[in-house]
């Protein structure tokens, strides 16, 4: 729970009244998508009980599932450009050798979250302020009644992946029967909570209200827009398959980058690239909000990786746009360490040669 309470942004609470038992509070917290990721706290342990648990309740007493919800620069010497090209080959393998098992690990990590998300319970349930480990209610009607009775018009406003990104925690009291061991209910908490009565009769309305605010002012949603040139499109298509969209820029709501800009990626070691467009893995024909989001970056300077040096990461790797200040500190200190190299490269040379001329001289 110190965990839910650290990480959501909003929260709902409301009263259940269950016939013969007693009232039931409860709480929603709402985890907005944030910086192209979800933000619900999902731990191997809490995931692996709620899923065990929440799937032996049902309103029949069945076992029940959560619903569907290199190049030479011209103006370099050539001991210096052959040192900088080795140099940025080196670099840029390395990157890319990195790149790819983040990127792999990072599509493995979504897939299975995604999964997770969709079929773990919403509610941890306690009783007298104690946590019943083996007890989690799947949903409750109202939640479900918000989500079944969307309109298109409602699904343009509040899509699928909204409602899981809510959690929440039922208080019961001393009306519910639990185990002598308080692993789990006696009752059955989805049968009962079935035929529960909101203390508030406009809550699936309040609710519904709650949502939509959560989504709109707190989920930060990448807007891509500008379709990139057919040409472009059909190229990239012909490396990378059908389902690949290219734009030109795109807008989180705080800012908007664009191709042509210099940005900062989060990667070791930190690359500074001017954007060349967009991506996503789906083919599409409007501008749009999409998850799952891709730069593609000619990386900097070219003067030491080559003009070509161009690599994709996803979006979560940007941290922003560079001021040419910050870029021109960047470039000075990346060719520094060249001609570092180069200095030493050559006074061991000198070395290795002088004492070459000793010994073939017997000195």
């Amino acid at each position: 729970e110190s965990r839910y309470l650290a990480a959501q942004r909003a929260s709902l609470d409301f009263v259940l009244s269950v016939p013969n038992h007693g009232k039931v509070e409860g709480i929603l917290w709402y985890f907005p998508f944030e910086n192209d990721q979800e933000t619900v706290p999902l731990d191997a342990h809490t995931l692996g009980r709620m899923m065990l648990t929440s799937h032996r309740q049902g309103p029949d007493g069945a076992t029940q599932r959560r619903p569907e919800g290199a190049t030479q620069q011209p103006g370099v010497g050539g001991g210096l450009a052959a040192v900088m090209t080795q140099q940025g080959a080196t670099q840029m393998a390395a990157w890319q050798i990195q790149a790819a098992k983040q990127d792999e690990i990072e599509r493995q990590e979504e897939a299975g979250r995604t999964a997770l998300m969709a079929s773990c319970p919403t509610f941890e349930a306690f009783w007298q302020g104690r946590l019943i480990p083996g007890a989690c209610v799947d949903t409750l009607p109202f939640i479900r009644a918000v989500h079944l009775k969307r309109t298109a018009a409602d699904k343009d406003r509040l899509p699928d992946e909204v409602f899981s990104r809510i959690r929440g925690a039922l208080f019961f009291g001393p009306g519910f029967r639990v185990t002598r061991n308080k692993l789990t209910f006696r009752d059955n908490l989805a049968l009962l909570l079935e035929s529960a009565s909101p203390a508030d009769r406009q809550l699936e309305k309040h609710f519904k209200q709650w949502l939509d605010s959560c989504h709109h002012q707190l989920d930060r949603s990448v807007r891509f827009e500008g379709l990139s040139h057919q040409s472009e499109q059909a190229s990239a298509r012909k490396e990378h398959g059908q389902d690949i969209t290219l734009f030109e820029r795109i807008n989180d709501g705080m800012q908007t980058i664009q191709k042509g800009d210099i940005i900062k990626l989060s990667t070791r070691p930190a690359i500074l690239g001017r954007v060349l467009f967009f991506s996503i893995s789906q083919a599409v024909q409007h501008e749009g909000c999409y998850s799952g989001g891709r730069v593609t970056v000619c990386a900097l300077p070219p003067e030491l990786l080559g003009a070509d040096s161009r690599h994709t990461w996803p979006l979560r790797r940007v941290e922003g746009l560079v001021s040419q200040e910050e870029l021109h500190e960047h470039v000075d200190r990346e060719l520094g360490k060249v001609i570092g190299l180069v200095t030493n490269e050559a006074c061991n040379s000198r070395e290795r040669n002088w004492q070459l001329c000793v010994a073939a001289a017997g000195w």
